[in-house]
């Protein structure tokens, strides 16, 4: 059923009372990424600019409609500070409440610096944080885009999250370096991932084993719906109810990673075909049916919506079609 717009201008009230307008965003609302900068386009296809609230996290774009990250601006005479993900942290130097939650719940703003407070105090020197690792100094202060040296008197490198990095630029997570990279290109020159017409697929073993659910590669975390296809430009769900941002590319942008609720994942490696009634399934043996795209013995097939497969026939996405023969194997010239 159609989502209605939801058009009506509210009033929000900011942290320490501050009142801002905001217009409630509507279900068909997207944050996308464009050139390296992100936009919010409403119902209307328009380009949101000054302050919204999205789930309860607060953010503001310019003139152009970029939302600003990483930065403190001077907006009617008070400073406001954004992180990298663009969420509102600290208003005059005092922290927000989704500084907590960005910066782990020992973090504490003051005067626009960001300390880690345990039960002793502040902490100095190096604090790993969800396998992240940060230096404070002498004063508490978290250090951003400098080098520092370690117990080993090696210089390492914060970058202007103040996570510590690698040689090549890209976080440590758990002592490892990461590139992050989703583009569409380091995709086509690995061998787990498959496009087939304009959606991503990923291969978890083999042929036979298609992802579903959440799934980490190369520090990215993806998701990918029922039938396999990656998820891109839109925001879906985690295992808490926590909203995820997803980008053109299909990464996750807006939290480390997400909170994945494993009792509700099937096991994706007992499903095989099966032969019901003349027509043909690939279906586990609890009776779950794939519909759309798979990929088996290194052919593709296409099931419809009540998971049947489809043969003798032309598959229309788009501008792509998809010619299936009497096997029902997808016949790619």
């Amino acid at each position: 059923m159609k989502k209605k717009m939801l058009n009506k201008l509210v009033a929000m009230v900011l942290v320490y009372g501050s009142v801002l307008a905001v217009g409630m965003i509507p279900a068909n609302a997207a944050m996308k990424t464009e050139s390296g900068k992100t936009y919010y386009y409403n119902e209307l296809g328009q380009k949101v600019k000054g302050w919204l609230n999205d789930n309860g996290k607060w953010y503001y774009f310019n003139e152009n409609g970029e939302m600003q990250k990483n930065t403190t601006m001077k907006i009617d005479g008070e400073d406001f500070e954004f992180n990298e993900n663009g969420v509102l942290i600290s208003k005059n130097g005092q922290e927000t409440k989704q500084a907590l939650y960005e910066y782990g719940k020992n973090s504490k703003i003051k005067d626009g610096k960001i300390y880690y407070v345990n039960a002793s105090g502040k902490e100095t020197g190096w604090v790993e944080v969800d396998g992240k690792v940060y230096y404070y100094n002498n004063n508490g202060e978290m250090q951003k885009n400098t080098t520092v040296k370690d117990i080993n008197g090696k210089e390492v490198k914060l970058n202007e999250k103040g996570v510590a990095v690698g040689e090549h630029g890209y976080e440590l997570i758990m002592g490892e370096e990461v590139t992050y990279d989703s583009s569409e290109a380091y995709k086509k020159s690995h061998e787990h991932w498959r496009k087939v017409g304009n959606d991503w697929y990923y291969y978890l073993t083999g042929d036979d084993m298609l992802a579903d659910g959440w799934e980490q590669n190369n520090g990215v975390w993806y998701y990918f719906n029922n039938e396999g296809k990656m998820q891109k430009n839109t925001t879906v769900k985690d295992g808490k109810g926590n909203d995820c941002i997803l980008n053109e590319d299909g990464a996750l942008t807006n939290r480390s990673k997400p909170e994945i609720d494993t009792s509700k994942y099937k096991d994706a490696r007992s499903y095989s075909w099966k032969e019901i009634n003349g027509n043909w399934y690939y279906m586990a043996s609890d009776g779950d049916k794939v519909n759309g795209w798979i990929k088996t013995n290194g052919k593709w097939y296409y099931c419809n919506n009540d998971g049947v497969m489809q043969k003798n026939t032309t598959i229309i996405e788009g501008d792509n079609k998809y010619v299936l023969d009497a096997s029902g194997a997808w016949i790619n010239n």
